[in-house]
C-alpha cells in the first residue's frame, strides 16, 4: 500500500523522465536525501510485519518516534530551498523547529524508557505511522525539488536569421521558454552596429564577443548600437512562451545585428529581471 502510495503521488506530481534525468544530472545530493526518505520508509513499513498485536511501546516513546520523524521531515524541506521563493528567515525557522523536533525527540525517548511500555501503543502501528511521515516527508521533498530544477530552468531559447534583399533585410526571431510561473515574462530586444564603427579600432586585442557585448550594452548611454525593436512575451496558463517575430531593416545602415532574450523572475520585490539574468544572445553578421 506504501508503495502504491508513492507511486501515485509521483503520479500526481507529474514527474517524466526527462526531468528525473535533468534533476539526478544536476541535484544528485538532493536526490539522494529524497531517496534515502523513500527507503526508510519502505523499511519501516516491511519492519512492522515482524511484530505482533502483543508487542507494546510506552506513549512517550510513541510521540518520540513522531518527533524524530517530524524533524527529519523538517530538514528535508530545509536542505531543499526553492530559489527567489523561500526566504531565509524561513529557512532559520524550519532549522530551528527541526531542532527542537529532535530535542523532544531525545527526551521522549529517555522518559519512555523509563517508565516501561506494558500498557502502551501497539508497536505495529507506531511503526507504520511513522513510514507514513517519512513518506510524507519524501514526497514533499521530492516535490519541492522538481520545482527547484522548474525554476532554474527557465532560460529562454532563442533562434534567429537575417536575410537581405536588395539592400532591406529582414529579421526572423523565434523564442521560446516554458516551466515559468505566473508574473513571469519574457523580454527581447535587437540592436544594430553601425557600419560607420570600425570593429578593429574599437576592439583592439578583445574577444570578439565580449567587444561586442559591451558596445552593445542596452542599459547605458552613450552605446554606439542603435535601438532597432523590443517587446515582451507573456507565458500561457501553462507556464510556456513561444512568439515569432518578424522585422525588417536597413542593411546598408548596420554591419551586425545583436538579439537578445531574457526571462525576467517573479520575486517578492518584484520582476528580477537583470538582477539573477537569464539571457540569451546571438550576434548576426549582415551583408551589405
Amino acid at each position: 500500500m506504501l508503495i502504491a502510495a508513492f507511486v501515485g503521488a509521483l503520479n500526481f506530481l507529474g514527474f517524466r523522465s526527462g526531468e528525473l534525468s535533468a534533476i539526478l544530472r544536476t541535484e544528485a545530493p538532493r536526490v539522494t536525501l529524497v531517496s534515502i526518505l523513500m527507503l526508510a520508509a519502505l523499511a519501516s513499513a516491511l519492519a512492522s510485519l515482524f511484530f505482533t498485536e502483543s508487542d507494546r511501546t510506552a506513549p512517550l516513546t510513541a510521540c518520540g518516534w513522531f518527533a524524530l520523524c517530524l524533524s527529519i521531515g523538517a530538514f528535508s524541506i530545509a536542505l531543499i530551498p526553492i530559489p527567489g521563493v523561500t526566504d531565509t528567515w524561513a529557512l532559520v525557522l524550519v532549522y530551528i523547529l527541526g531542532s527542537l523536533l529532535l530535542v523532544a525527540a531525545g527526551v521522549l525517548f529517555r522518559l519512555g524508557f523509563k517508565l516501561g511500555h506494558e500498557s502502551g501503543l501497539s508497536r505495529k502501528l507506531v511503526i507504520i505511522c511513522g513510514s507514513v511521515v517519512l513518506l510524507s516527508a519524501a514526497v514533499l521533498a521530492a516535490g519541492r525539488l522538481e520545482t527547484r530544477s522548474q525554476v532554474q530552468a527557465t532560460y529562454p531559447r532563442l533562434a534567429a536569421a537575417a536575410t537581405v534583399v536588395k539592400g532591406v533585410g529582414n529579421l526572423s526571431i523565434e523564442i521560446e521558454a516554458s516551466k515559468m510561473q505566473d508574473g513571469d515574462n519574457v523580454s527581447f530586444f535587437v540592436q544594430g552596429l553601425p557600419r560607420s564603427i570600425s570593429l578593429d579600432k574599437e576592439c583592439g586585442t578583445w574577444q570578439e564577443d565580449e567587444c561586442i557585448a559591451a558596445l552593445c550594452h542596452d542599459y547605458e548611454e552613450g552605446d554606439p548600437c542603435r535601438h532597432i525593436g523590443t517587446g515582451v512575451i507573456n507565458p500561457d496558463a501553462l507556464g510556456k512562451a513561444k512568439q515569432k517575430i518578424s522585422t525588417v531593416f536597413s542593411a546598408r545602415a548596420y554591419q551586425l545585428l545583436v538579439v537578445e532574450a531574457e526571462v525576467c523572475d517573479t520575486t517578492k520585490d518584484g520582476l528580477g529581471c537583470g538582477l539573477r539574468p537569464k539571457r540569451a544572445i546571438l550576434y548576426l553578421n549582415v551583408d551589405p
